[in-house]
């Protein structure tokens, strides 16, 4: 069901500039009272905040900078050849890059972006195959990092594809210094070292 907005009447276009004469006098006494300092205030019966003008443009500036950092990162992230993975601090992977999504792809895996969301832990385990001892070797090495145990975790792998057999390096490293915010997981195809 679509709600219909009519349009303001002539009595309404006066009434809302009379409205928006009241706003502006009731902005310049509140800025008055309360200084250039506070950044909104709050109507306590109903928990309402009311940001003031300038405070509502600077959240917006912050906004546009953050979604142009996001870019940046993703554009950072896609441009990398190795498959590179980030996780959170509980191992569930919050972002991967094209590489990634391509040997998904190509190998027969998860669809494009599925794997986010996913915990690696979970990935790492479930692996039923004679390279299960990798996997839980990764796991407990992403575990030492994730930890603050380890600032490096390196495991060479077999990781056959539908078509030929491979091998990969897999780098584990922390995201953030100090306190850990999860890790940058990467695999490398080293084939052509063991041909």
């Amino acid at each position: 069901m679509t709600t219909r907005v009519r349009p303001p009447i002539a009595t309404d276009l006066d009434r809302i500039a009379r409205l928006v004469d009241t706003l502006h006098q009731t902005y310049d006494e509140l800025r008055t009272l309360v200084g250039p300092a506070t950044d909104a205030l709050i109507h306590l019966p109903s928990a309402t905040a009311y940001a003031f003008p300038e405070t509502q443009r600077d959240f917006s500036l912050m906004e546009t900078a953050q979604r142009r950092h996001a870019d940046e990162r993703a554009a950072i992230l896609d441009a990398m050849p190795a498959q590179v993975a980030i996780l959170d601090e509980t191992g569930q992977i919050v972002a991967v890059n094209e590489s990634w999504r391509n040997f998904g792809r190509s190998n027969d895996g998860p669809a494009i972006d599925s794997s986010v969301g996913m915990n690696y832990f979970d990935q790492c385990r479930a692996t039923d195959d004679p390279a299960r001892a990798d996997g839980l070797q990764a796991s407990k090495g992403l575990e030492q990092v994730l930890s603050g145990q380890s600032d490096l975790f390196v495991l060479q792998y077999r990781c056959d594809s539908p078509t030929v057999p491979a091998w990969y390096q897999m780098t584990i490293t922390p995201l953030g210094s100090g306190v850990r915010r999860g890790a940058v997981v990467m695999h490398v195809d080293v084939t052509e070292h063991y041909r």
